[in-house]
């Protein structure tokens, strides 16, 4: 993998970890691992430096990741019910329409 592209990888994780989700178009994603099919291989190198990034920002494991497939795309999305889990205060998600109402 080129350096170019490592770099926009850690960029859609650094998106991830501060936001909580990075949406990543599939020929995107398939030109960073210059690949034509992506492969276990691919995903456990997403895995590991998400892992050290967790490590950096002084988590003592790698918060959890979810993903959505799509036809277009990749959504990546953290677990915030599981990270907050003792919070007071509990944030449910909302539609839009009932905020419009």
């Amino acid at each position: 993998m080129r350096r170019n592209r490592e770099t926009e990888i850690l960029a859609a994780l650094d998106t991830l970890y501060l936001k909580g989700f990075v949406l990543i178009d599939w020929d995107r994603f398939y030109l960073w691992f210059d690949a034509v099919r992506i492969s276990k291989s691919a995903w456990r190198q997403v895995r590991d430096e998400w892992a050290h990034l967790c490590e950096i920002q002084g988590e003592t494991a790698a918060l959890d990741v979810h993903i959505l497939e799509h036809k277009h795309f990749v959504v990546l999305y953290r677990n915030f019910e599981k990270e907050h889990k003792n919070d007071d205060k509990k944030v449910e998600p909302k539609l839009l329409t009932t905020l419009c109402e």
